[in-house]
């Protein structure tokens, strides 16, 4: 198990890229999960204003016919 670890003097330089290569692709990941919430949120924050607006519209539309 030692020898396979070792992997005959580069192990040191193999398992460290592995080691590199996992926590770029971990941050990578969760930067790209926290960005992805926040765009939910302004686009959900966008959706509730266009709604709102248009029921402003509506009232004022129904407001000037009554």
């Amino acid at each position: 198990m030692i020898d396979f670890l070792n992997m005959n003097g580069y192990g040191i330089y193999i398992w460290s890229a592995y080691a590199i290569a996992f926590s770029l692709i971990s941050i990578l990941y969760f930067r790209s999960i926290k960005q992805l919430k926040k765009l939910e949120k302004e686009i959900q924050a966008l959706e509730h204003k266009a709604a709102a607006e248009k029921i402003k519209t509506a009232e004022s539309s129904i407001s000037q016919t009554a």
